[in-house]
């Protein structure tokens, strides 16, 4: 394999005024290869991104395998992969999706057909959040049984002038659907309620995240079972945008990056979906998970108390505190499990998590948590309270 030297300076990404923009950004032509980006849109929603792989005399490059990964500057955010191989004339175009506005990071890793592998990194990408459509993304739905409650989750995003609101909602299925809020009775424990006016607004440029512990879809009186890898149809109502169909998962965590649906204002149909599979989800990290000693590190459980009683209309917040741990510290993350059944990672420095309880049987059950570093090394001693479901 011939030596390759990568330069990965690259020059200061130059943004159309137009939402539609083209942008470009070019490595350092010193280089032995050089590869160049160019997002077809800026603006949030689906896009192409166009790479021209050329080696240092410029000449094309085809046959090469391209994998792409973009992430946001902020925790929380699943990263939107794509793959590109069989380029023309050096030019390789991937289908992508710019699923928020904010500053972005292009990741790419290069396979040439001789075995010569190498990277490079595209960043400052700046994605305007006004798309003149309104977006609804990550949309999932918890599992539940014929006669049971249970609530659908997503992420509205307006890239839009003008405010919008979503107004209601509609799911076959359910003995009747209405927009609720979660908010906090005190003494770790989270209530449920109705949002007022039935309204929950989205600012103009701005997203609105529908998530466990706060607003949410609220299906009530399932009239049949909403099983784990079903789907649900969903018509929401917006004042603005009017009504829009979307296809919800049934999981049991949120569906992060999972299931994107993106609407055009005014629009009935429902567009297609797109799976993303990120190389960071939570169930592979905890397959590949090694445990390792604490060294004096602490996780201890602040709420909820142990012993306390709470209903499976319940959601119940778990927060913990740490020492010699420093949760804000990049790549650090804890877990939490309920019956020795892991249920979700925590990142970015969230010392809460709001669990539901609906679907559990009456008795006791056990909330564990434990720490972990940026290498998915869960750390050997966490924290545990058993609570009492009625």
């Amino acid at each position: 394999m011939k030596r390759l030297r990568i330069s990965i300076i690259t020059a200061v990404l130059t943004l159309l005024v137009a939402c539609g923009g083209r942008a470009s950004q070019q490595g350092n032509g010193s280089a032995d290869y050089e590869l160049s980006m160019e997002p077809q849109s800026t603006a949030v929603g689906e896009t192409t991104l166009r790479f021209i792989l050329n080696d240092k005399d410029g000449q094309p490059i085809n046959n090469a395998a391209l994998s792409i990964k973009g992430d946001m500057n902020h925790a929380g955010m699943q990263p939107v992969l794509g793959q590109a191989a069989m380029g023309t004339n050096g030019v390789y175009e991937v289908p992508f999706e710019w699923t928020m506005g904010g500053d972005w990071t292009i990741s790419v890793d290069v396979a040439l057909a001789d075995g010569t592998t190498f990277s490079q990194t595209f960043d400052t990408l700046s994605i305007n959040a006004m798309s003149d459509k309104l977006v609804v993304m990550n949309v999932w739905g918890r599992p539940t049984t014929t006669g049971n409650n249970t609530a659908f989750y997503m992420d509205l995003s307006n890239g839009t002038t003008a405010e919008d609101a979503l107004v209601g909602a509609a799911v076959p299925g359910c003995g009747a659907v209405e927009l609720h809020e979660s908010y906090d009775q005190g003494a770790g424990v989270m209530g449920m309620r109705p949002v007022d006016g039935q309204r929950i607004a989205v600012t103009a440029g701005g997203t609105e995240h529908l998530k466990p512990g706060g607003l949410h879809v609220m299906c009530m009186g399932a009239t049949q079972d909403f099983a784990i890898d079903d789907e649900a149809t969903l018509t929401l109502t917006f004042e603005k945008a009017g009504e829009m169909v979307v296809t919800a998962a049934i999981q049991e965590t949120p569906a992060m990056n999972m299931g994107q649906t993106s609407m055009d204002m005014a629009s009935d149909e429902a567009s297609d979906s797109h799976d993303g599979h990120s190389d960071h989800d939570h169930e592979e990290h905890m397959d590949e998970m090694a445990t390792i000693p604490n060294n004096g590190a602490v996780i201890t459980i602040i709420t909820p108390a142990a012993g306390a009683t709470f209903t499976t209309s319940d959601m119940v917040r778990v927060e913990v505190a740490t020492e010699n741990f420093d949760l804000s510290q990049d790549g650090n993350h804890w877990h939490i499990y309920l019956d020795d059944e892991a249920i979700e990672m925590i990142e970015g420095g969230a010392s809460e998590y709001e669990l539901e309880l609906h679907g559990l049987t009456a008795g006791e059950h056990t909330i564990r948590v434990t720490m972990s570093n940026a290498d998915h090394d869960e750390l050997q001693d966490g924290a545990s309270v058993t609570i009492t479901v009625e």
